[in-house]
């Protein structure tokens, strides 16, 4: 299956955020940024489009899932 480079680029830029996501102190904003979005309202879309929730609540449950997996 052949993606786009825009497909690929927008997958690295969800995985880093992913990453940012897992440190309790970055804001929404700092992830956002630090992923290659212009603002927290685009990036939360497409987060949601892919993911299908939303970073926060993401977030939440993988916080979760790691302080059971301790």
């Amino acid at each position: 299956m052949n993606s786009s480079p825009a497909l690929v680029y927008r997958r690295v830029r969800l995985e880093r955020a992913k990453q940012l996501l897992r440190k309790a102190d970055a804001s929404l904003i700092e992830v956002a940024l630090g992923a290659g979005f212009e603002n927290t309202s685009h990036f939360a879309k497409v987060f949601r489009r892919v993911y299908g929730q939303s970073p926060t609540a993401w977030r939440r449950s993988d916080l979760i899932s790691q302080s059971v997996d301790c």
